[in-house]
């Protein structure tokens, strides 16, 4: 049995600044299109990248929302980093956000990304 493959999207940034921005808890300002194709701009405290089926997802704080979120990177249209540090340290951020992805979603993530 073949399993067509799945289409693999295509990032306009340099997935790299986010890298760096995250070995340096550094705060980055993110040019995003949702779905719909609407463009924001957010301020985010990015902590982990992901990677699902043909994505690869951000996990970040976002100032905007005051709550983790994720975001495609192939929807990201600029990568800015900011020298300003974020507040908290990158261990206790995925910590909480591990808490707040268990009590939401019943799943631990600890192992994914330790």
């Amino acid at each position: 049995l073949l399993i067509p493959p799945r289409p693999v999207f295509a990032d306009m940034i340099d997935v790299g600044h986010l890298r760096s921005a995250i070995r340096e808890g550094r705060k980055v300002l993110l040019g995003y299109s949702n779905a719909e194709g609407a463009v924001t701009e957010r301020l985010i405290w990015p902590i982990a990248i992901a990677y699902f089926d043909a994505s690869r997802i951000v996990i970040a704080w976002c100032e905007l929302r005051q709550d983790f979120r994720s975001f495609r990177t192939d929807r990201m249209i600029s990568v800015e980093s900011q020298k300003d540090k974020y507040p908290a340290r990158r261990a206790k951020l995925l910590s909480d956000w591990n808490k707040r992805v268990q009590a939401e979603e019943g799943v631990q993530m600890t192992d994914v990304f330790a």
